[in-house]
């Protein structure tokens, strides 16, 4: 009976993520769309040399190399865009597998946000994300070394931004972050040090010497400084007392895993206030390990009232989003200007 209920479990769960795949397939010109539009139909006329790629294209070679495949079969931009969004539901289901949680409780607090404004946009970095978060949780919780190790090149040859991740692949820093001796100073002390490091590289402006596309955006309106307490850091600060509040009686590997990685986007956010972009670009790729922590800390929280809470935070976070956060969403949704 375990095996049948097991079963009817993954085929909803599948079904859903097929469902949710076609409302990105259908999506009209939201921002960003005109950029994958043009790879993909034109990934043939493009170089064959990573580097030139990346010039050419605008995206890294291994999301490239997705190009290829899927034109291979098709070149229908909507079949396309469903095959890019149920892989990246796919990432996000195994990690649920892999932590032990229900994929419909993380699906909850995934929706109104990163489901928004990535699969939607920035579908390179949603894909990277879900893909590095998997690695990580591989390697902390399984010692999956080899299979994590792939997986970690996989994200970064289709986000650069996922190589930020490689810090949490030094053995040192796992064991220091599976260590639940002293935690609340461990986190302090970890926050520190990440912040000190943004400022470090700020002052002596490294990054914009290793990236190109980073000292591109240095001279635009993307490196324009942002608030310490604009609403999606302070946001980030109260989920973030709520994480370490609820890690004194949560004790298992996986939570403080999902929280060093979260107390790292935090110290990205502020860290590189006066960046904009890089700002909010690490802050929301190692805040991706939000959806799970907010599963897994607000069950044990709110306990029966789980779902009802849960819900709630899906209407009003859906409101905000599509209010504030992408106002656009909607219109550009219900475009077709990159089909013309």
């Amino acid at each position: 009976m375990k095996v049948k209920k097991r079963t009817l479990i993954n085929l909803f769960n599948l079904f859903l993520i097929s469902l949710l795949s076609l409302i990105v397939a259908f999506k009209g010109n939201t921002r960003d769309t005109g950029l994958y539009f043009g790879v993909f139909k034109n990934i043939n006329k493009f170089s064959s040399n990573p580097i030139d790629f990346y010039k050419e294209s605008g995206v890294e070679f291994g999301f490239g190399i997705i190009n290829h495949i899927v034109h291979f079969f098709t070149d229908n931009f909507t079949i396309y865009s469903y095959i890019i969004s149920f892989i990246t539901f796919l990432f996000i289901y195994l990690s649920t597998n892999l932590l032990k949680i229900r994929f419909i409780d993380v699906l909850l607090f995934y929706l109104p946000n990163l489901f928004i404004t990535q699969q939607l946009m920035q579908i390179r970095q949603g894909l990277a994300s879900a893909i590095v978060i998997n690695a990580v949780i591989l390697l902390y919780i399984y010692q999956k070394k080899i299979k994590c190790s792939i997986l970690l090149l996989i994200a970064i040859s289709i986000h650069s931004m996922s190589i930020a991740y490689l810090t949490f692949f030094v053995p040192q820093i796992k064991k220091y972050v599976l260590n639940q001796k002293y935690l609340l100073i461990r986190l302090i002390l970890w926050f520190i040090l990440i912040f000190i490091l943004c400022r470090i590289v700020m002052q002596f402006s490294l990054l914009q010497n290793i990236s190109s596309r980073i000292n591109d955006y240095s001279v635009t309106e993307f490196a324009s400084s942002r608030s310490f307490f604009e609403l999606a850091n302070i946001r980030a600060m109260i989920y973030f007392i709520l994480f370490v509040l609820t890690a004194k009686y949560i004790k298992n590997d996986s939570y403080l895993t999902l929280l060093y990685i979260y107390s790292t986007s935090l110290a990205l956010r502020l860290g590189f206030y006066d960046f904009y972009i890089l700002s909010g670009r690490l802050g929301i790729a190692f805040g991706y390990s939000e959806i799970f922590l907010l599963a897994i800390s607000l069950k044990f929280v709110t306990k029966k009232l789980f779902y009802f809470v849960a819900l709630f935070y899906l209407i009003i976070h859906c409101y905000l989003t599509l209010n504030f956060q992408v106002p656009y969403m909607v219109q550009d949704y219900f475009s077709s200007g990159y089909l013309e």
